[in-house]
């Protein structure tokens, strides 16, 4: 799995939450990320550092296993949190996680998602 320095078309990692009423998502491709929330958009271009970074926290995971991670909670069965999903696309191979809370991952997920996030400065709660 090589991802760094080669997020394209091919190779990328996107991510969607929502729930009535509020949204957020972003996608990294192309060494780019954009974003949104509630329908403000913003984007920001990658650093080799930061590219290397992601690359090396993609390493950590097991793609064939996100569809199987289990959500540490289950408030956005309810409403209680917006419901969130992670995409990773891989040399033509979509890696989908189970639906789980915005701002709680999986355990397996929780570090890349999170470093993402401090690279726009948004807050997941």
């Amino acid at each position: 799995l090589l991802f760094i320095g080669n997020l394209n078309n091919d190779n990328s990692i996107s991510y969607y939450a929502s729930t009535r009423g509020s949204s957020f998502e972003f996608e990294i491709s192309n060494s780019v990320l954009q974003f949104s929330k509630n329908q403000r958009f913003g984007e920001k271009k990658l650093s080799k550092k930061e590219l290397k970074k992601i690359g090396a926290l993609l390493t950590k995971i097991d793609l064939k296993a996100i569809p199987n991670l289990v959500p540490p909670s289950t408030k956005s069965y309810f409403d209680g949190a917006m419901a969130a999903t992670l995409i990773i696309e891989c040399n033509s191979k979509k890696f989908e996680s189970s639906t789980f809370d915005h701002g709680t991952p999986p355990k397996e997920l929780k570090e890349l998602i999170d470093y993402i996030f401090d690279l726009i400065y948004i807050k997941s709660n």
